[in-house]
């Protein structure tokens, strides 16, 4: 049983390793791509020249933050003739309706009411009335940038680009889990900007990803698709050699769950999302006709909750074999400890190849830290957040993957 556990971890470790030399290589690569990229995003848009955007919001309950959405969608610097604003009430119980309504006034916002059915639904009730150019969704707990759409109008004038994906943040994060989602979403957008060079690109946030109008056209609306719309319309455009780009300068703020509960909750409807998505996109993993995203994108993502799972399995089985050998030490010859005892000797260092791909993926994690900082342009790098993050992420996370595991395995149903 050992040596079986030896080998897995290995596996999990050298995978991690591989992976994230993999992501770094990638990025050194188009360092000078990156630079061209800030360039044309940062060049002034001539209003002309803007294409005219639709910004849907979906909203089910949504009192405490729709208010400050739909105010961050109107500041936008962008030309008012040609910005529209769809706010589509699902079917919310609480005062959210209310909030709605003071915008009814604004020429920008139109205002739509159904019976609840879900996010899809509410998206795909907004598209039968769009008439512009673009096309995005903002989620009804999230707040864009005042220049946010501007950057990503920019990547439109590329006619191959059929969309951008966003920079999402987390807003204010105060807590622990707050702060470790801080770091996980900045990966995260590292992350996706490798895979924007690699074709690659597998979801489109719900907030704020901005589409061509035409994808929809030819494509068809959003699908229920297991309640992670976003990810099948990314796999759908894929399938369909629709190239989705993303922006590391149009930002997004996005609130986080502050609470274990809600956080494994949003995790768990997440990778239960992907792994259905998975079984009904089985045909693209290890196809060659679908490129980077098809060989090794898709396949590695799939087994990394399978590593991820058994790593922390073998974690937590050491550790207890550990208590329970430190126990038996204790009642065979009683417990005795001195400080004067405790001294550093280079010979009982620990050279197992486990350890160094340890500390060579902990180097390889804080240095996709500090350039995600550099990549978005922001000097502080939050040393406790990085410190929460390497210290706790992976003893969180097996909890959604192993939930997200069952409830597809065994097709229960989540609840959004």
């Amino acid at each position: 049983m050992t040596e079986v556990f030896n080998i897995v971890f290995h596996i999990a470790l050298f995978s991690a390793v591989y992976f994230q030399v993999f992501i770094l290589l990638i990025f050194f690569e188009n360092c000078q791509e990156i630079r061209k990229e800030k360039e044309f995003e940062s060049a002034e848009t001539d209003a002309l020249t803007c294409p005219s955007a639709t910004i849907i919001v979906p909203c089910y309950n949504e009192e405490k933050t729709i208010f400050k959405t739909i105010t961050s969608l109107i500041n936008l610097d962008y030309p008012k003739d040609k910005l529209k604003i769809f706010v589509v009430d699902d079917g919310s119980v609480d005062g959210t309706f209310n909030i709605i309504k003071r915008f009814e006034t604004n020429p920008a916002v139109k205002i739509f009411r159904k019976e609840n059915g879900g996010k899809w639904t509410a998206l795909n009730y907004a598209l039968g009335w769009v008439e512009t150019e673009l096309v995005g969704c903002l989620d009804a707990d999230s707040f864009v940038a005042p220049n946010a759409l501007k950057i990503v109008a920019a990547h439109f004038k590329n006619p191959e680009v059929m969309a951008v994906t966003p920079a999402i943040k987390i807003l204010n994060p105060r807590n622990i889990l707050e702060r470790i989602q801080n770091i996980e979403y900045r990966l995260s957008i590292f992350k996706r900007k490798i895979l924007s060079f690699l074709n690659a690109v597998y979801v489109t946030p719900g907030p704020f990803s901005v589409f061509r109008k035409q994808v929809f056209d030819k494509l068809g609306k959003y699908r229920e698709a297991h309640q992670t719309e976003d990810l099948e319309i990314a796999l759908r455009m894929n399938v369909n050699n629709y190239k989705i780009v993303s922006s590391t300068r149009a930002f997004v703020y996005t609130v986080a769950p502050n609470t274990f509960r809600g956080l494994v909750r949003q995790r768990t409807r997440w990778n239960y999302g992907f792994l259905k998505n998975m079984f009904d996109y089985y045909f693209m993993i290890f196809n060659k006709k679908h490129g980077h995203l098809g060989i090794f994108i898709l396949p590695f993502m799939l087994f990394s909750i399978f590593l991820a799972l058994g790593l922390f399995l073998i974690i937590i089985y050491n550790f207890i074999q550990y208590l329970m050998d430190y126990f038996i030490k204790i009642y065979t010859v009683g417990f005795e400890f001195s400080l004067l005892n405790l001294r550093f000797d280079w010979f009982f260092f620990n050279s197992d190849a486990l350890v160094f791909l340890g500390f060579v993926s902990l180097v390889l994690a804080l240095t996709s830290i500090i350039l995600v900082n550099k990549l978005i342009e922001e000097k502080i790098i939050a040393p406790f957040d990085t410190i929460y993050f390497i210290f706790f992420y992976g003893f969180l996370a097996p909890f959604w993957l192993a939930k997200s595991l069952y409830h597809a395995v065994f097709s229960k149903k989540i609840k959004w």
